[in-house]
Order: structure tokens, then sequence, then C-alpha cells
């Protein structure tokens, strides 16, 4: 079984990005550069936020079974924890959708 995450997990993930945006601006040697670090940063963002509204969704239905309900954690917890080591965007954006393609698979079953 999958742990619950402690209440405010996700909101500790994205203050970490949120660090990380502030050191990667002070290193910034160019406007350009500033772009792409807050363009990569708020991909991971987005990215985060999503996992975590998927979460709260699945934690709180009545229709999931538990077993049903724990892969499913399981597939998030994975995912995020990518997300959060993927050093390149566009795999961000696959990551969340394989993530929710699996759960989508998992729910109905």
């Amino acid at each position: 079984m999958t742990e619950s995450y402690e209440p405010g997990h996700f909101t500790n993930l994205r203050e970490k990005l949120r660090e990380g945006l502030k050191i990667a601006i002070k290193r910034a040697t160019s406007q350009g550069e500033i772009h792409r670090v807050e363009r990569f940063i708020r991909t991971k963002d987005k990215a985060v936020k999503q996992s975590a509204a998927l979460y709260a969704e699945i934690r709180n239905s009545k229709k999931i079974s538990k077993i049903n309900k724990d892969l499913a954690f399981e597939i998030i917890n994975e995912a995020t924890t990518k997300i959060m080591t993927e050093p390149d965007g566009y795999k961000i954006q696959n990551i969340q959708k394989l993530m929710k393609g699996r759960i989508k698979a998992i729910i109905t079953i």
C-alpha cells in the first residue's frame, strides 16, 4: 500500500521549485537564459499542480476501490519524482500524459 502524502506535500515541492528559480535567476547571464529558466520552472510547477489535483480527486473519490486508489497513488508518486528530476520540459509533458492515461485506465477497471 502506498502511503498518503502529508498535507502540504505538493506545496512543499512547488516551494522548492520557486527557490530553484530564484537561484537560477541569480546565476543567469542573459535575458534569454532567464526566460528559458522561467518557462522550464513554470512547466514543472504546472505538472506538480496537476499531480496534486489528480491526487486529491482520487483520494476524495468514493467510486474508486482501495486497490485501484493505491495503484493510482503509486503512479502519481512515480510521475512526481520523475517530474522533479527531469531536465527536459517536453519529457515532463510526456510524463504527465502517461500518468493521466495510466490512471484513467486503472480507474475504469
